[in-house]
């Protein structure tokens, strides 16, 4: 506590006995100290006279009776200020009289912003971790918003790819549109599959197309009558399978198609489900459902296209396509 602070303490009588004493002690004994006093009573006694205000005269005032006279002349400052010119009022002030302090106006935008502060401090923490790999939490964290990301833009670019499979189809087509639509044996996976097993079918295939002949194709046509290899007795003879039949009927369901030969086709196609072993089924069916499309009969051709929608095979998404386009 400093000296001036010791001077008003003892003028108003508020000192401990024992630091009384102690005053007045120095009093008596240090001149300097004394004369120190003196002055603060002359000081005192000109700010006293000063005060204008009754109120802050008026000592009986329990509100007052704490304050020292430095302090009520400060507040006397004041009030002879604001009364001169009112609009010098600052925001503090005006607070004040209304029972609101300016910092209580400000805190809640203060927390605002120190909450935002923070937020951002502890993704940058989080971010910062998992690129140095000290932190679990940052890892854990960063790679949960990096999955939400991959997720996002996962759907986005499902939905523009769905969105252009559906855009890509045309609706309400005829049978007769579909078949035209979707009759492409060129680019069908599974013949190209069987002619890279057989380099002969391409040829046999393309001279039995040309040929127009009434005979039907098949893989024996690969062996040629020339061939010294050929086994002269019947019994050695190499007896086709279900399979190489099947495979045989398939193409030649697919000239006849071409030709527009529609009951030579479905007949192919019939014969190859017909055997016990039948090789490539889901192409007899896919391209016999066409072949009903090309002669305008949705009846007989839906039932076969809802069952290759409907399970595991090669022609389950044209088949869809196909069904959508209807």
């Amino acid at each position: 506590m400093n000296i001036p602070d010791n001077f008003d303490l003892y003028f108003e009588k508020k000192l401990s006995d024992k630091a009384r004493k102690r005053f007045e002690k120095d009093l008596r004994e240090k001149p300097e100290f004394l004369e120190l006093y003196n002055e603060y009573l002359k000081i005192n006694h000109i700010v006293g006279s000063d005060l204008d205000s009754p109120l802050l005269n008026n000592d009986n005032d329990p509100l007052l009776a704490d304050l020292s006279i430095s302090q009520r002349l400060t507040i006397e400052e004041d009030v002879l200020r604001f009364q001169k010119n009112p609009s010098n009022i600052s925001d503090e002030t005006s607070s004040l009289s209304s029972g609101i302090t300016l910092e209580a106006k400000k805190q809640p935008s203060i927390q605002k912003k120190e909450e935002e502060e923070k937020k951002e401090s502890e993704f940058m923490d989080i971010i910062k971790g998992a690129a140095d790999g000290k932190t679990d939490k940052g890892n854990n964290k960063f790679f949960t918003y990096l999955g939400i990301a991959a997720a996002i833009l996962l759907a986005f670019f499902a939905g523009e790819f769905l969105l252009r499979e559906n855009i890509s189809i045309a609706k309400n087509l005829s049978p007769q549109q579909a078949y035209t639509r979707f009759y492409n044996p060129q680019s069908d996976d599974e013949l190209k599959n069987i002619i890279s097993k057989d380099k002969t079918i391409a040829s046999n295939f393309n001279n039995y197309k040309r040929s127009e002949g009434p005979e039907p194709f098949s893989l024996e046509d690969s062996v040629s009558p020339e061939d010294p290899f050929s086994p002269d007795d019947p019994a050695l003879a190499i007896i086709p399978t279900d399979y190489d039949l099947s495979i045989g009927l398939l193409f030649q369901g697919i000239i006849e198609m071409e030709r527009s030969n529609s009951s030579e086709a479905l007949n192919c196609f019939s014969k190859i489900l017909a055997l016990e072993k039948p090789g490539k089924p889901n192409s007899a069916k896919f391209y016999m459902s066409l072949v009903y499309l090309s002669e305008n009969d949705s009846t007989e051709a839906l039932p076969i296209l809802k069952e290759l929608s409907l399970t595991k095979n090669p022609y389950r998404k044209s088949a869809r396509k196909i069904l959508r386009s209807l």
